[in-house]
């Protein structure tokens, strides 16, 4: 079904809803209220803002530095899944070469990480660029992060209830580290707890990680897949919550959590 356009970073673009969030999960996700909402928006404004004078000379130096060391484009554009199913342009920093070598030949993704790729992505630098769409109010600060439509969680669609963050629960609870159901599970455990006390605490974490890497806590991974026992979060046509949940519940002893497959 053809949607209206609306003005992105890249211009006037039509966007699709490939899948609608059933209304009955917003039931279910404890609403912050208009208020919080409202004044959630005001910080994500200003501290974009501030964000984007403060570290303009960082991001210019990324652009050079990518620039002069592999060449080729600075920024990565690619279609996410927004708010209630909504695509939107993502922009990140470039950490990946051309994916044919000087024969033509097809080069693994991870061949494809460059020097200063690899920097970035340990240290998140590469999503400075989403600043930009932070004051544009596509994203927030702090929310699940946006996927590919191939690789959100079947079944999750209450990630969808609010706008993608620059950084979430998930990701200071595992990141890259864990699997994308168990950061679905964070997510939705985020949904259904969110203050702006916890926001507060993702962005001290955040800080924290972009120094030391990622950490996954498998407790905090646990109580997630737990709360989600016992709620209606899983669309229908889908497994249970609670068999998804025992899926991920670990073994006695040692070895934690294990991973989807």
């Amino acid at each position: 079904m053809t949607r209206p356009t609306t003005s992105t970073l890249s211009g006037t673009r039509p966007r699709q809803l490939p899948k609608v969030t059933p209304s009955g999960l917003r039931a279910s996700v404890r609403s912050p209220g208009r208020g919080v909402e409202a004044c959630k928006r005001v910080v994500d404004i200003v501290a974009a803002i501030v964000g984007l004078v403060a570290l303009s000379p960082l991001m210019v130096f990324c652009g050079v530095w990518i620039k002069l060391v592999d060449g080729g484009p600075v920024l990565y554009r690619q279609w996410r899944v927004g708010r209630d199913g909504w695509l939107f342009n993502i922009y990140k920093f470039r950490t990946m070469r051309a994916a044919h070598d000087h024969f033509g030949m097809r080069l693994a993704d991870e061949a494809r990480v460059s020097a200063i790729g690899r920097f970035l992505r340990r240290t998140r630098l590469d999503e400075l660029p989403q600043v930009y769409i932070i004051l544009w109010g596509e994203m927030s600060l702090v929310g699940p992060r946006p996927l590919l439509s191939k690789d959100h969680a079947s079944g999750y669609g209450a990630r969808l209830l609010v706008r993608p963050g620059l950084t979430g629960w998930a990701q200071v609870n595992g990141g890259r580290e864990i699997s994308g159901a168990d950061k679905a599970a964070l997510d939705v455990w985020y949904l259904r707890n969110a203050t702006l006390w916890l926001d507060l605490t993702i962005l001290m974490r955040t800080a924290a990680m972009m120094v030391t890497g990622d950490r996954t806590r498998r407790e905090t991974v646990r109580a997630a897949w737990a709360d989600l026992a016992g709620s209606n979060l899983i669309e229908s046509g889908h497994a249970t919550a609670a068999t998804l949940a025992a899926r991920h519940t670990p073994p006695d002893g040692p070895g934690g959590l294990p991973h989807a497959a």
